[in-house]
């Protein structure tokens, strides 16, 4: 198996982004500097994106994404919302949201990947995953996390929360790619 990794060092630790498929696939990992200025007057201490490439020419493949603590620390708190899965954590200071599209904005954007609901959510305590079972052969995928944070308290609730809730079109823009690509 080919494994991809990246380290984002947040307020409460380091966060691991590691994506798992099979050695003949093409893989690459991906981290940018999102905009930190959202609607309404919200605004995030700092958003990153991490967005994973796959393409395999030859045989059908599965596909892991995980984002993870480096060393957990406390469980998540799962803050789903429409299109959205996300997870927050917190401490006496900081609050730290992880977010990614939810399965039924996966299953459209990628009919073919084998999702089904008895595998999802994947919300283990300490970060998020998801796992693409079949990837048909000849595919180029991508998938995201945005992971957000800011000083406790927030100066307009739920600022984090809201910061993780790109669409993938955006994530795909700011690493300066389109869905085309």
């Amino acid at each position: 198996m080919k494994t991809e990794t990246l380290k984002l060092d947040t307020p409460l630790g380091a966060l691991l982004f590691t994506a798992v498929a099979a050695e003949s696939a093409e893989l690459s990992l991906y981290l940018c500097e999102a905009e930190r200025v959202l609607p309404n007057g919200m605004e995030v201490q700092q958003r990153y994106t991490c967005l994973v490439k796959y393409y395999c020419e030859e045989s059908a493949g599965s596909l892991l994404f995980r984002c993870r603590w480096e060393s957990p620390f406390a469980k998540g708190s799962p803050e789903p919302g429409e299109c959205l899965d996300a997870q927050t954590w917190t401490s006496d200071n900081h609050i730290v949201a992880i977010g990614t599209e939810d399965l039924e904005q996966l299953k459209l954007r990628l009919p073919n990947c084998g999702l089904s609901e008895d595998a999802w959510p994947a919300l283990p305590e300490h970060g998020l995953e998801i796992t693409l079972p079949q990837v048909p052969s000849g595919s180029g995928i991508s998938l995201h996390y945005v992971v957000a944070w800011n000083e406790l308290p927030e100066q307009r609730e739920s600022s984090s929360w809201f910061a993780v809730d790109m669409e993938h079109r955006d994530v795909l823009v700011c690493h300066g790619q389109s869905l085309a690509e």
